[in-house]
């Protein structure tokens, strides 16, 4: 079970600590000639996530009524500062971005550099920014473009669902690592199969243990199991 924390990682032995990333974003509303950097935030506006720059209009009479005449038909910047904890990069962790949905033509740059993108709208999607971060003070910039984008309804605009920041172990269960199928089901009992993948970024192999547990409504351990 993911361990969630509100303020800095508490620990270079967790396996996975996930963040809120939806408060202290900035704002803008058009292009930019060059990729914010944090340096210059004159006339960005505070939001916080999930945010939809169209929602607030105005409406545009001339726009189709299929997209509720609002203006999501454009461009977006959003930037925001994080810190790493130089025990988390001496630990070798990773860091990741979970972004739930960006509509759309997503770019994701971390000081200064692209790190990810991601074209369509309506998934979610990771960024590994590992080898992008730096100790102490970072930087992320996301840029979204609907500018060539067409819809048969209304689709948003901009970071409209939550972002995570993930900080994972070098061996860790990676994001979506983990997939449950139950092909038997009875009124006495059922079949449940759990699928873990584990990831490694270390150079020497080593041996893992895998350990699950399902439990029911009330907590109680109904199975186990383990495997290395």
């Amino acid at each position: 079970t993911p361990t969630r924390v509100s303020g800095a990682e508490r620990s270079a032995r967790t396996e996975r600590v996930v963040q809120a990333f939806d408060s202290d974003w900035l704002f803008h509303k058009g292009g930019l000639d060059a990729v914010p950097t944090g340096d210059d935030a004159a006339g960005w506006v505070p939001v916080r996530l999930p945010h939809d720059w169209a929602i607030e209009g105005p409406f545009d009479r001339e726009q189709s009524g299929e997209q509720a005449k609002l203006p999501w038909r454009t461009e977006g910047w959003y930037q925001r500062w994080f810190t790493v904890d130089p025990a988390s990069v001496e630990a070798g962790r990773r860091t990741l971005f979970v972004f739930d949905g960006v509509m759309s033509n997503a770019s994701v740059f971390v000081n200064g550099r692209l790190a990810g993108s991601w074209r369509y709208g309506y998934n979610s999607f990771v960024v590994d920014a590992t080898e992008f971060v730096r100790t102490g003070e970072n930087h992320i910039a996301v840029h979204a473009d609907n500018t060539a984008h067409y819809s048969r309804w209304y689709p948003g605009a901009g970071i409209y669902r939550r972002v995570q920041r993930v900080s994972l172990a070098p061996i860790a269960v990676p994001i979506w690592g983990v997939a449950i199928e139950t092909p038997l089901v009875s009124d006495d009992a059922a079949l449940v199969r759990v699928r873990t993948e584990i990831e490694s970024v270390l150079d020497e192999p080593g041996a893992v243990v895998i350990e699950s547990e399902i439990r029911g409504e009330d907590g109680a351990l109904v199975a186990s199991g383990a495997r290395s």
